[in-house]
């Protein structure tokens, strides 16, 4: 899916309007429906404005973030992000946790938007 079906889809699986959305973010109804419909791609700062207000994350909106990156094998992947865990907070934890889930299931190749939705949905 391209990253303006993405949002849209985000975007009505949370019961959320155009005009919300757009309030919500700082932007205009019309530049929504042009990145809706594909017309221009959001700039990177407003895409991840629009996952914060979606609640989740920029991965879910465009998944060739993850594409290019070779894949890491889950062992060696968790074992970095266990060196690391002592010395973030619980924020940043429960962020990073949910990036390592989606980077993980991309590598296996599981679409991220396909995955990461259902988990949003057993979230709400």
């Amino acid at each position: 899916m391209t990253i303006g079906e993405n949002i849209r889809a985000v975007r009505k699986q949370k019961n959320m309007t155009q005009i919300e959305l757009c309030r919500r973010c700082g932007f205009s109804q019309g530049q929504l429906s042009e990145y809706e419909n594909d017309k221009h791609e959001p700039p990177i700062q407003y895409l991840g404005k629009i996952a914060d207000v979606l609640g989740v994350s920029v991965a879910v909106l465009d998944d060739r973030l993850y594409k290019n990156f070779p894949p890491i094998p889950e062992d060696d992947f968790f074992k970095i992000l266990l060196k690391n865990w002592p010395d973030l907070t619980t924020a940043q934890r429960s962020k990073l946790a949910g990036e390592a889930s989606t980077m993980s299931e991309t590598n296996r190749g599981v679409p991220p938007s396909s995955t990461s939705l259902d988990a949003e949905k057993k979230k709400a």
